[in-house]
Formats: structure tokens, sequence, C-alpha cells
């Protein structure tokens, strides 16, 4: 169940910077108790302006990027190359900039004969990691997710058998509208992670948010970002006004930032 303290609704000027703050404040708590940080990445136009305050003074400096393991939640069966690979987008917007601090990355291979190799693989890699939420090995830290105006999150879509796939660590798919091959981690690894973090911008995804958050009769089959009401962690949703307009009680959440 969503509480009011689990919405940060932010000035959109202040959400790069906000999300970064708590990411980095999230991955230093994980580092004290911890060798490493697992920290799964999403792909979009929201999270590449977080990934650059991220890469940029003082956050570059304030964490230990060698202990931390960066992970793909889904990917474009396309050359790391193609501007529409989310490793491109990541490399642009954070790897480059700290290709000094030894961090520790692990992208979607995208250069097998198929997308469904490719989530073979992947799946193999995050098990040679020590992260397949089997009960036993560790889970994913941090992970971040964003919303479709269809209410999918990762390469998890509306209608596909894969929002029910319990199994899997990662699956292959076909995006509903323009048929573009796609590789995501499965439900199960997305959802047994530490924490969550949605991140939604903008005013056409207002509606959605309002379902997935508010209205329990939708359904995963429906919109697959309602699996976070199963999630093992803490889910947290970080929101600009636009998209949280239609939430109920929205003025109240407003941080002030």
């Amino acid at each position: 169940m969503t509480t009011l303290d689990d919405i940060e609704i932010i000035d959109p000027k202040r959400f790069p910077a906000t999300v970064a703050e708590e990411i980095v404040a999230s991955i230093i708590d994980v580092l004290d108790e911890n060798e490493s940080c697992s920290f799964v990445l999403s792909g979009g136009s929201t999270p590449a302006q977080v990934y650059r305050r991220l890469s940029r003074p003082p956050y570059d400096d304030e964490i230990d990027w060698s202990r931390v393991k960066l992970f793909w939640g889904d990917e474009r069966f396309v050359p790391q190359e193609s501007e529409h690979s989310n490793f491109r987008m990541v490399e642009g917007t954070l790897l480059q900039s700290l290709s000094d601090k030894d961090l520790k990355y692990f992208p979607v291979n995208t250069s097998l004969g198929s997308e469904t190799l490719s989530a073979e693989d992947y799946a193999n890699t995050i098990k040679q990691q020590g992260y397949y939420t089997d009960g036993k090995s560790p889970v994913f830290d941090i992970v971040l997710l964003g919303i479709g105006s269809d209410g999918h999150t990762a390469s998890l879509f509306p209608g596909s058998s894969s929002v029910s796939d319990t199994e899997s660590i990662c699956i292959s798919c076909d995006h509903p509208n323009d048929g573009t091959k796609r590789i995501s981690l499965g439900p199960t690894a997305i959802f047994s992670a530490k924490k969550i973090f949605f991140l939604v911008t903008g005013e056409e995804k207002a509606e959605t948010l309002t379902q997935i958050i508010q209205d329990p009769s939708v359904t995963p089959e429906q919109m697959p970002a309602t699996l976070y009401r199963n999630a093992s962690g803490h889910v947290t949703w970080f929101c600009d006004y636009q998209a949280a307009a239609k939430l109920e009680r929205a003025t109240s959440e407003d941080n002030g930032s």
C-alpha cells in the first residue's frame, strides 16, 4: 500500500538534484553495511538528467564508485552505439564522466544472435555477480524505474505474459506498438529489490500515475507498474508537479524543494 510518505513531489528545476541526493544517500547506506552496492539503471530522458547530476560535483566524489555495480533494467536489442541504446545513453551521461572511478558496470550484450539469447546471457551475468533472487543470494540494492503512459515499466508491457513470469531473471519481448525487440529484467528480479525508485515527470503521465497509485482495480496485466504493490522492499515515487497533478491530496505532498 502506498502511503503519503512514499511520494515525493518535486519542483521540476530541483528534480535531478533531489533524486541524485537520495540515490547517493542510499548507496552510502548500503556501502556502510556491505562491500558493494548493486544499482539497476533505467532508460529515458528523466533518468538521463539524474545521471548527469550524479556524475558531477559534489555527487561524483561523495561515494566510492569502485564499490558500485551497475546493471540495466531493460535494453533495446540494438547495437550499443545506436542512438536508441540505453547503454549509450548511460555511457554519455554517467560512465564517461566517472571513467576514473573504477566503476563496475554490466550492460546487456546485444551483439548476440537474438534478443532471447541476450536475455539468457544477461541472466547468467547477473547470476555470476551473485544476484538472482532465489531466496539465498542477495537481491538488488537499488532499482530505478519509470512508467510509460500505458502503465508499462522497464520493458514489461500491458498484456504481456512476462508480467506474470515469476521464474525468469530476464525476459525478451517485442514492444507492442513499434515492434522493437527488448530485453528486460523480469518482475521478480525487479520487485525483490531492497529499494525501488520510480521517476515520473510530465503532465502526460498524470492520469496513468493516478491510476497506478490510487486505483486498486487496475491490474498488472493492464498496467504492469502496479506490480510495485507486491514489492519486497521500499518503493518511493519521485514525481514532478505536472505528473502528480491528479493525485489525491497532491498539493499536500510538496516537499518544498
